[in-house]
């Protein structure tokens, strides 16, 4: 199943330790702890997109792919909207979704990710975001 689909997208989400989706600001927010670090929106006929966080260094070349661009109303240099049909395969968009947890869960507070079960590698080089990904 697509990952633009709702389902698809709150079952990613949810499989991600700490990681829950809820509605607001009329798009699917993807949380983890009180941060946002994804959203699905696409609506009144608009082509569906998710928007994540991403480093900074993958920025320019990330909104060069055809279908991606800076998000609107984020960070500009640290967000992107990933339209569906982009030049990004979806489980590329997964990963980006997983990579965008691992950026925001790494700024949440010790204690905020120990009440979240979530434990992060001695450095993102070590191991990726995947491995946070609860089986």
């Amino acid at each position: 199943m697509s990952i633009y689909v709702q389902r698809e997208f709150d079952r990613y989400v949810e499989s991600l330790t700490g990681g829950r989706t809820m509605d607001q600001w009329e798009s699917r927010i993807a949380k983890v702890g009180d941060k946002v670090f994804a959203t699905l929106g696409g609506a009144d006929g608009e082509a569906p997109y998710i928007v994540v966080k991403v480093d900074p260094e993958d920025h320019d070349f990330l909104t060069s792919l055809p279908g991606v661009t800076q998000a609107r109303y984020f960070a500009k240099g640290h967000w992107v909207a990933i339209r569906a049909g982009s030049a990004l395969p979806d489980d590329e968009v997964r990963d980006c979704i997983a990579d965008s947890w691992a950026l925001v869960a790494a700024k949440l507070t010790k204690k905020a990710r120990a009440a979240l079960g979530i434990t992060l590698p001695a450095s993102r080089s070590e191991s990726g975001a995947a491995s946070q990904i609860v089986e």
